[in-house]
């Protein structure tokens, strides 16, 4: 038996927790993997962010993801779902509570 992923992250920063705020269960943010996956840069801004798990995602909760994200950032919501859709859902990793699932625990010991 494999057991699947259950890593999440929640948010600590007030405005991109407002973003997400009752899309996700219990507020806690899906992710591929505890390890940071990167680096990436916004204007001036460099930061490390975890990815979104796309495939742990429900059709309602991305369109509202791609609405809330658009919404920020002003972007249409289907420029939103485009990059998502090609590139995956990078979250800066900054102001960010890690949760741990069982299966990557083992990857500490």
């Amino acid at each position: 038996m494999t057991e699947s992923c259950e890593c999440h992250i929640t948010l600590a920063d007030p405005v991109r927790f407002q973003r997400f705020k009752g899309i996700f269960p219990g507020d806690a943010i899906p992710i591929e993997s505890p390890v940071v996956q990167g680096e990436a840069r916004t204007g001036p801004e460099t930061y490390l962010y975890y990815k979104l798990a796309l495939g742990r995602v429900t059709d309602e909760q991305r369109k509202l993801i791609h609405q809330r994200i658009g919404d920020a950032f002003d972007l249409p919501p289907e420029i939103v779902k485009d990059q998502m859709e090609q590139n995956g859902c990078p979250i800066k990793a900054d102001q960010t509570i890690l949760s741990i699932c069982q299966r990557h625990s083992r990857m500490l010991i």
